[in-house]
């Protein structure tokens, strides 16, 4: 079986044809300094369902199973987990993000144990 661990689900518009931004990894690395103008469209557009084109993708190069996350921009953990009910035996949800909470009431951390020297440690 074949997962593919990291795939970010939902794209943008201008997001639909990179082709000619990208086509070696390292374009796609440097993709979002390279080219700004086109990747700030995340905080700009609204996005895209394309979980039918990722199952379409798996299905052509031999992915049997996706873990999915949102991206950055306006996609939420609903969409993720929307697409997910559509394709429940092809991909899972891989993580979530944390919302900032309406209160600003601040939850007091414990304290670490202070660390053993290597000489107390039996």
């Amino acid at each position: 079986m074949i997962v593919d661990s990291h795939v970010h689900i939902y794209g943008f518009p201008s997001f639909k044809d990179l082709g000619k931004y990208i086509q070696t990894m390292e374009d796609a690395i440097s993709f979002r300094t390279r080219h700004p103008e086109v990747y700030k469209c995340n905080l700009t557009e609204l996005p895209i369902d394309n979980s039918d084109d990722l199952v379409s993708d798996m299905d052509r190069n031999g992915v049997d199973f996706a873990l999915v996350q949102a991206r950055a921009g306006h996609v939420s953990n609903d969409l993720v987990a929307s697409a997910v009910r559509r394709h429940p035996k092809r991909m899972v949800r891989a993580s979530a993000t944390i919302r900032k909470r309406a209160d600003t009431t601040t939850i007091p951390a414990r304290r670490a144990r202070p660390r053993r020297s290597s000489s107390t440690v039996r």
